[in-house]
């Protein structure tokens, strides 16, 4: 409820005024909260890492700022009565949060303080933002005030500014300190305006090293979701992890099999440079044909996901003149030749794994896709038959099978 012009108590009037103050506090109080709640529920909505402040100015403050009005001639006006503090950790985050205010409040001032030349105005452009104040959360308001809170939106070494500012500088006259004491504020306020600008910058380099991991490891996903789908076979393997028997312990203490662990770590992780000069350094160290088999299998499927397939296959060589009965490597050793084009040595190497092994689903369902590629669609649609009759609910085959007998007649 607005106080008609002739009936405001005088502006000098320290005890009427007082009076006013002491039966309306609890009310701002009241509303502050309620705004301060609203904000950063919207702040944390928004995933905006802030800090928010709130204060009603007291009493004192109020009067002596009426008083400065008046002796300066300007209009009896405070609109900070009441006001909330954003304080955030980066600069880009004030404008995120100004958009979010802007969007959610009734937006009356925008105040912008132009940067001063001179030592007491921090960084580039200051935001003040003046929000309505709803009738219903303060139906009375203070005199000489208006129904508004301001929003303050700060970084957190503009805060830091700002409050040393306060003690040492607001409280103190100005125009007697000395030039050198003047230099060093100066100075200051430059390494924190830069120290601002370098957080945002190193910020903005670290998203970009995210952003560029990011978009490697959705290459080298959607490389191994490829494999699954057109290959299904790196199932076994839980597509990026090592497949292999598992291992005696008394073959993986010591030195190999610490650094086999970690080699089997980098390859879960996705980290196959990294895995494959681990499975070096382990077969330099010519452990037992049996478990150099398995790391020539291991890092030729590294090579597989780089698309180095020579590589691959060389590894997949290896393993199996290790140990002629590792099946996955002849599987995996398939796969590199099929994408290579070589059809007929990627069917020759399932024919034979599923010989040493005649209970592999992705096996038979490879060897389909292999005799699919060759317009063989008599021996795909057999292949698929195969695995379904171990698996009747293995849906990559059934899909294939379905498309063979929905476009050719067999």
């Amino acid at each position: 409820m607005d106080i008609p012009p002739d009936s405001l108590p005088d502006p000098l009037d320290r005890h009427k005024l007082l009076s006013f103050y002491q039966r309306l506090n609890v009310g701002y109080e009241t509303a502050l909260h309620a705004i301060s709640r609203q904000l950063q529920t919207l702040l944390i909505r928004e995933g905006i890492n802030a800090n928010v402040k709130m204060r009603v100015k007291t009493f004192d403050s109020f009067f002596e700022k009426l008083l400065r009005l008046q002796r300066l001639r300007r209009q009896l006006t405070i609109n900070d009565l009441i006001a909330l503090r954003v304080i955030c950790p980066f600069v880009e985050d004030l404008g995120q949060a100004e958009e979010l205010i802007l969007r959610n409040f009734q937006v009356v001032e925008e105040e912008r303080k132009s940067r001063r030349q001179n030592f007491r105005e921090f960084g580039y452009d200051a935001t003040h933002l003046l929000i309505e104040l709803p009738d219903e959360m303060m139906p009375a308001r203070m005199p000489y005030t208006e129904p508004v809170i301001e929003i303050q939106l700060r970084t957190i070494l503009q805060e830091a500014w700002a409050e040393v500012e306060h003690e040492l500088i607001y409280k103190s006259d100005y125009s007697v300190l000395k030039e050198t004491v003047k230099r060093k504020l100066a100075a200051l306020n430059a390494m924190l305006n830069l120290s601002d600008t370098l957080f945002q910058e190193i910020r903005d380099g670290l998203r970009s090293i995210e952003a560029q991991n990011g978009r490697r490891r959705e290459t080298l996903r959607e490389k191994l979701a490829s494999i699954d789908e057109h290959f299904s076979l790196l199932d076994e393997a839980g597509q990026n992890q090592p497949a292999g028997p598992e291992l005696p312990q008394e073959n993986i203490d010591g030195p190999i099999g610490q650094l086999l662990i970690q080699a089997l770590m980098a390859h879960s992780d996705e980290k196959f440079e990294t895995a494959i000069e681990l499975y070096g350094r382990i077969l330099q160290m010519r452990p037992e044909p049996f478990i150099r088999s398995i790391v020539h299998n291991h890092r030729g499927m590294a090579w597989f996901v780089l698309s180095d397939y020579e590589k691959a296959i060389e590894d997949f060589n290896r393993s199996l003149e290790l140990n002629a009965q590792n099946y996955r490597a002849l599987n995996h050793r398939g796969l590199s030749f099929r994408v290579l084009g070589r059809h007929e040595e990627a069917l020759q190497d399932f024919d034979a794994s599923i010989v040493l092994n005649g209970g592999q689903v992705n096996a038979y369902y490879v060897r389909a896709l292999i005799h699919f590629d060759l317009q063989d669609y008599a021996s795909a649609l057999e292949s698929c038959e195969r695995a379904l009759n171990l698996r009747p609910d293995y849906v990559p085959a059934k899909r294939l099978k379905g498309m063979i007998s929905a476009s050719f007649s067999i």
